[in-house]
């Protein structure tokens, strides 16, 4: 069993026991009317990963309560988050199920970030049920956070390409009225939107003017007609009504956020929409996409199947983008092949680096942990179960066909002089968790070798390699191995990446890929207005 206190970016909530001492309802917390500049400041503050820092930042400089402090006290309120996913979905509900009667004009909005803190801190307080471990599981499911760039070039390239899954694009183009090239313009722009409008260096509860999605505004700056932008955007948002409902009816169930996940925006006006949490948003343009594209089909049972062959595809072709980009280290992309009599595959790809003699074998899976994970409290077999999913199943049948293709020399480059791992590749995973494995082969202990990731982590971990001229990919899979039990093998990567500071060549191919065919996209959708739409990543720049 990993210990807990090993684990870099674990967070301790702010109590309301502690800091504000005097006990307070959430109903004495929230004594006013609820109102659109209260929305909208939790809006902000649910957007970006930052935000809570910048928030936290501003309430231990602002907060009356914080003068109060004592030396012991103010360190607290420095140190401890003032809140995470989970209880920002907590928030919204709470909001939400007193929000008959919108309150509108403008308020005190110091007062109002004054009243967030406190019913954060409040909802801080609930004692957490259910199984501990799997409490560890879902906040690090729920801190995981991909980039969103990496997100539409994956929907580009599996949901828009993809040949087996075409006719369930087809679907959804037909119930919903538009494309889904279109739709992923949109969200994407919008995701750019609201991450520009928070490039700033500290919270001010003032500065709320413009954050709102204004269609109008969308209408005027990319020149995209204005039915079609309602259209999408009913499509992924919820009603006042709607909200107020779900949220007294599991006001109680912390667990259950399914409204929000769903249709993540809240539908203010005709042309205005609050975004619930950003990460909710930014999935709408792969992780929420598949379902839908599933339900548009009538939930077809071959779906998973055919969703599997295009998401095989796009990582073999990222292996082979990734091995033909101007890497600084020379690497030879090995795909699938059949051998012996009864047609066996070998693992999905390879990639064989000549230089220290190693090759990495890769297994993909359209697998996912299950939802229960997230959706319950106490649930410790969704977690085991998982764990079978993405990484033993994968991890035994790929280690077995490449033991067969040596033992048997099946191919030439795959021989005994070779060090090996295991790489199974899954469409998410569970960065991190205090059960460790064991993989022992002729009684040697081999768990060196084996890694799982999803989709994401594996896009990094090639953007990382490709970057290096030191590092083989090899030697960033061992290094991540060696530090598992402190970091994600993601933030491994990443801080990898902040490292280096450079320019990869893998990564430039897929923003100016994804970006090219976007414009592309958008262009084709002009209004009468014509012209042509501005970069929706201009002025943008990320890791």
């Amino acid at each position: 069993m990993i210990n807990v206190e090993s684990i870099q970016n674990l967070h301790v909530l702010l109590s309301h026991r502690d800091f504000y001492g005097a006990a307070r309802s959430i109903d004495d917390i929230l004594y006013r009317p609820i109102s659109t500049d209260l929305l909208c400041l939790l809006s902000i503050l649910a957007f970006e990963n930052s935000e809570e820092k910048r928030f936290r930042s501003w309430a231990a400089s602002c907060l009356p309560v914080s003068a109060c402090q004592q030396a012991n006290g103010a360190e607290v309120m420095r140190t401890r988050s003032v809140f995470g996913r989970i209880q920002i979905f907590e928030c919204w509900k709470q909001l939400l199920t007193r929000a008959s009667v919108l309150e509108s004009g403008k308020q005190n909005r110091i007062e109002l970030a004054a009243t967030l803190h406190e019913l954060f801190a409040r909802i801080n307080d609930r004692k957490e049920e259910g199984d501990p471990h799997q409490h560890l599981v879902k906040a690090g499911i729920h801190f995981a956070r991909d980039d969103c760039l990496f997100k539409l070039y994956r929907a580009q390239k599996i949901f828009l390409d993809g040949q087996h899954l075409a006719p369930y694009v087809a679907a959804f183009e037909q119930q919903h009225g538009f494309e889904l090239e279109s739709y992923l313009g949109v969200i994407f722009t919008i995701v750019m939107r609201c991450q520009a409008k928070r490039r700033v260096e500290r919270f001010n509860p003032l500065d709320l003017d413009g954050w709102c999605i204004d269609l109008n505004e969308v209408h005027r700056e990319l020149k995209l007609d204005l039915e079609l932008l309602r259209t999408m955007m009913n499509a992924i948002a919820f009603t006042l009504d709607e909200g107020i409902a779900f949220a007294r009816g599991t006001v109680d169930d912390p667990a259950s956020f399914e409204l929000f996940r769903n249709r993540p925006f809240l539908k203010l006006s005709e042309t205005r929409f609050l975004p619930i949490e950003g990460k909710l948003v930014e999935e709408l343009l792969f992780d929420n996409l598949l379902h839908r594209l599933h339900f548009a089909s009538g939930r077809d049972v071959r779906f998973y199947t055919h969703l599997g062959y295009d998401f095989e595809r796009y990582t073999q072709s990222l292996i082979e983008d990734f091995c033909a980009s101007d890497t600084r280290i020379a690497y030879e992309c090995i795909p699938e092949f059949a051998y012996g009599k009864s047609n066996a595959k070998s693992p999905d790809a390879m990639v064989h680096c000549a230089q220290n003699q190693t090759l990495i074998a890769f297994e993909v899976k359209s697998a996912r942990y299950l939802d229960s994970i997230l959706t319950s409290g106490n649930a410790p077999e969704a977690v085991a179960d998982s764990f079978e999913k993405l990484r033993d199943k994968p991890w035994k049948q790929m280690h077995d066909a490449i033991e067969r293709i040596v033992d048997e020399r099946r191919h030439a480059k795959l021989t005994e002089a070779l060090r090996y791992l295991f790489v199974a590749i899954t469409m998410n995973e569970i960065p991190h968790s205090l059960q460790d494995f064991g993989i022992k082969i002729s009684g040697l202990d081999r768990s060196c070798c084996f890694f799982s990731f999803g989709i994401h982590t594996f896009e990094l971990l090639l953007i990382a390699a490709s970057l290096s001229s030191e590092y083989t990919i090899y030697d960033m899979l061992r290094n991540a191995f060696n530090e598992r039990h402190r970091i994600s093998n993601r933030t491994t990567f990443i801080r990898f990446l902040r490292a280096e500071n450079g320019a990869s060549p893998l990564y430039a191919k897929i923003r100016s890929d994804a970006i090219r065919r976007l414009q592309v996209s958008l262009d084709r959708h002009l209004s009468e207005f014509g012209g042509s739409t501005e970069d929706p990543l201009s002025g943008r720049s990320r890791a």
